[in-house]
């Protein structure tokens, strides 16, 4: 048979194959429950085709999402910390100033306002206490009108003596000083003593008090005004330990009225 014969015959049977297929999908078309089973379970072979396809791209956008939302979290919680340190200082600021404001207040409220016609208020810049001096640094000097041996008065009493000036700051030593010496009277039996510092902040004694003194635990000691470096009547001390065990004189320790280790305001007697 010749070639071109073959090739003709085989075409028209593909045709008819296909008219055939086609007259099939035909007349099930008119039964849609088949078509529709069929369309069913193409769509079930299709789905896991779709899901694959379909998983990469939602995977991207999920990992794009998180790490941006990861991100916008993390800034969030930055700035808020940020915040929080703001107002963190914020509270210590004004903590600082209430605290000022009340000592401040209870200065003006002390007897040195009272019975001085000028006085001189000044603060704390620098407190050096350590074995060998107590001393501060005041924000006011010669300029002010600050002199060397005048008292230094906080709100509770003496706190110590200007020894060293310059025309914007002095420096006064704490009545805790190992150097300070204070003419005082007792309260009590107006009896005359000197109270010294004793190196440590919190401590001061009476020098050279006999073992038969007229002295209590609980006695206020207050400046007498001898020498005429100290206003008379401001207080020094409270006699907080008496030891008559010794041979000479008794070890009287005194507590200082002033909290020296908290010194930031003090007030300064000025001569009219």
């Amino acid at each position: 048979m010749p070639r071109l014969y073959r090739q003709t015959s085989a075409t028209f049977l593909r045709f008819l194959t296909w008219l055939l297929v086609c007259l099939v999908l035909m007349v099930l078309d008119q039964k849609h429950f088949v078509v529709t089973r069929i369309k069913s379970v193409l769509q079930t072979m299709v789905t896991p085709l779709e899901y694959a396809v379909a998983y990469p791209g939602k995977a991207v956008v999920f990992v794009r999402d998180y790490l941006t939302i990861q991100h916008q979290l993390v800034h969030a919680e930055h700035r808020w910390q940020d915040q929080r340190l703001l107002l963190e200082a914020q509270v210590q600021q004004v903590n600082a100033l209430k605290m000022q404001n009340q000592q401040l207040q209870t200065l003006l409220d002390s007897p040195v306002v009272e019975r001085e016609d000028k006085f001189l208020l000044a603060k704390v810049v620098t407190l050096k206490n350590d074995a060998f001096s107590h001393e501060v640094l005041l924000n006011r000097g010669a300029n002010s009108g600050l002199a060397i041996g005048q008292a230094v008065v906080a709100a509770d009493g003496i706190a110590g003596q200007i020894i060293a000036t310059n025309p914007l700051n002095a420096r006064a030593m704490l009545v805790s000083d190992s150097r300070s010496a204070v003419p005082v009277v007792n309260e009590r039996t107006q009896e005359n003593f000197i109270v010294i510092g004793t190196g440590i902040a919190d401590s001061l004694a009476l020098m050279n008090v006999s073992s038969s003194a007229d002295l209590k635990v609980g006695d206020r000691l207050m400046s007498s005004g001898m020498g005429g470096h100290f206003p008379a009547g401001f207080p020094v001390g409270i006699v907080a330990l008496i030891d008559t065990n010794v041979k000479t004189f008794a070890k009287i320790n005194v507590k200082p009225a002033v909290n020296l280790a908290k010194l930031q305001l003090v007030v300064l007697p000025i001569e009219s």
